[in-house]
């Protein structure tokens, strides 16, 4: 199912009784030096990352609490003050989400297993007769619509909320996640994960506010033709995507 706004699912009907509609179905990949449009970095509310148990056998707090690591790879600052690939952090603050206990544990629960990220800051605490220690501060807190295994990058999805007078239009932005570049893309293509209709209303809404997170590829769409030369979409199609909690 391709995810659209209701203006946008009239507008797709209008086309696909004129000469807008995608004459042609083959795709590529989008690199990100050759994306549709560009637009600034926002401003950042903390690195998105994996969570996983310290299962190391020491004295807590200098084991036992859990390693962050940041999407796509990227280094992450440490409460140390160095960059590496993960780091390790006595606690999990999720405070700023809102969980009831149990909420609490089912979250870190589906974390733990790559169902669930968290975005925010790793932080400094001081832990009596140990020093400062790294702990997360999470500022949000993303779930996955089912089981299934993500492939691809990670984006942060936004419907820009206008319409086109003909396809493809480009008014929907993808932020690859802790690397700041944003593309402009045509179409959203979610099918490939199987979600449930009400997890897809649900990612209609949280693509309207610009929190739904994505794990996929942005893709040419084949438009080009004789008669419109250059005509191409871009298609950002996920094998995974994941609501915010709040």
């Amino acid at each position: 199912m391709k995810i659209k706004s209701l203006p946008l699912m009239a507008l797709a009907l209008a086309c696909a009784a004129s000469a807008c509609g995608p004459e042609g179905n083959s795709t590529q990949e989008v690199s990100q030096t050759e994306s549709a449009a560009t637009a600034p970095i926002p401003v950042s509310y903390g690195d998105y990352v994996a969570v996983e148990r310290d299962l190391r056998k020491c004295i807590h707090p200098l084991c036992g609490g859990f390693w962050v690591s940041a999407l796509n790879g990227q280094g992450l600052r440490c409460a140390d003050g160095t960059v590496s690939k993960k780091c390790y952090v006595v606690e999990l603050d999720l405070r700023h989400l809102g969980f009831t206990p149990e909420e609490e544990r089912k979250f870190i629960a589906q974390a733990e297993v790559g169902q669930a990220y968290l975005q925010g800051f790793v932080a400094r605490q001081v832990f009596p007769n140990f020093g400062y220690l790294g702990i997360f501060r999470s500022t949000e807190g993303f779930v996955a619509a089912n089981r299934n295994r993500p492939v691809g990058k990670y984006y942060r999805a936004e419907d820009l909320g206008f319409v086109c007078v003909r396809a493809p239009c480009f008014n929907q932005e993808a932020e690859l996640v802790n690397v700041g570049t944003i593309t402009r893309y045509s179409d959203l293509d979610l099918r490939r994960v199987g979600a449930t209709p009400g997890q897809l209303a649900a990612a209609q809404v949280a693509l309207d506010n610009g929190k739904l997170l994505i794990a996929g590829a942005l893709l040419k769409s084949g438009l080009s033709t004789s008669i419109r030369p250059g005509n191409t979409g871009v298609t950002l199609r996920a094998t995974q995507f994941y609501l915010p909690v709040r």
